[in-house]
């Protein structure tokens, strides 16, 4: 079973915007996602909980981009589809700061519907749903953090609500005890092992 999760921007960083252009589609433009900032790791991880932070890390994207056919969404509804990477009507690119989308609205009801939304400002966060593929974990002063290597992209969205949703930071939750279930398989075996090593005293 595929294990899609989602992570949303909010306007201040996902910059969602509407673009009009003459003789052809208006354009929704924005970042659905931002890399680990050294120099800003407040501003650049997600929080998901008091004592779990996750990062993506620059070069998670790079193969889903080459690869994957993504779609734009309204609010991560299938059913509301703007634009496929396949079709042409969805471009994607990474930039130095994250994930970067473009998508033409369609002449439909939801794609005159969500531009015109965008362009007042009604909607004004963006998100993407992706898989994780890649990842590695780092504990720090009592704090762990889950890093996004490279992932595989399902979608980028417009989004109503800029915030996580709680059914798809469980998965990560999920794997994060899984990790922490290793880490103390791994600790008892090395103690385990130095205890065995004591029993047998020094060796000439």
């Amino acid at each position: 079973m595929t294990k899609i999760e989602h992570r949303t921007l909010g306007q201040n960083l996902a910059n969602t915007r509407l673009q009009k252009r003459d003789d052809k589609p208006a354009r929704i433009e924005g970042h659905a996602a931002i890399y680990y900032d050294e120099s800003d790791p407040q501003g650049s991880q997600y929080r998901l909980w008091e004592d779990y932070y996750e990062r993506i890390m620059p070069g998670a994207f790079d193969d889903a981009i080459r690869n994957d056919d993504v779609r734009c969404l309204f609010n991560h509804d299938p059913s509301q589809v703007l634009g496929r990477s396949k079709s042409g009507t969805l471009s994607l690119s990474v930039d130095s700061k994250g994930l970067r989308y473009a998508c033409d609205c369609p002449d439909t009801t939801i794609g005159r519907d969500v531009g015109t939304m965008i362009e007042r400002g009604d909607v004004s966060g963006s998100s993407f749903g992706f898989e994780a593929v890649e990842v590695q974990y780092r504990e720090q002063d009592g704090i762990w953090y889950r890093e996004l290597l490279k992932v595989r992209l399902y979608d980028v969205s417009p989004v109503t609500f800029p915030a996580y949703e709680g059914t798809t930071t469980e998965i990560a939750r999920r794997s994060l005890d899984q990790h922490r279930k290793l880490i103390g398989q791994a600790r008892g075996a090395q103690i385990a092992r130095d205890l065995a090593l004591l029993e047998l005293g020094p060796r000439d």
